[in-house]
């Protein structure tokens, strides 16, 4: 997912990945750029080979089942501060991940 986006040739920011994003996708790992705050509802619902997410700590919302149907051997690395971390991990398993998913914190 990328930090930004050019149209038209304006620069955006991306700042949330959309509900049902990449729902039912075929993707094994993805990083999630520090510009982005919000995680749609379902966004990786039933990515089933998704088994590496890289969260760069400004997670601040997780939708509903966002996580849910990921691989259950998950790996969730979260470059974030020890406070930010916890905050990012309970909004992950409130969305539905699979209770075998690791977490770790990265610097």
């Amino acid at each position: 997912i990328p930090s930004s986006i050019k149209v038209a040739g304006t620069t955006y920011k991306v700042t949330s990945v959309g509900s049902y994003a990449l729902e039912n996708k075929d993707i094994k790992s993805v990083t999630i750029p520090s510009s982005v705050t919000e995680i749609g509802e379902k966004a990786f619902y039933k990515a089933s080979k998704l088994k590496t997410i890289t969260i760069q700590g400004n997670v601040k919302s997780i939708g509903k089942n966002a996580f849910a149907g990921i691989n259950k051997k998950a790996v969730i690395k979260i470059k974030a501060s020890n406070s930010n971390y916890k905050k990012i991990v309970k909004l992950i398993k409130k969305s539905g991940a699979p209770k075998t998913v690791t977490y770790k914190r990265v610097k």
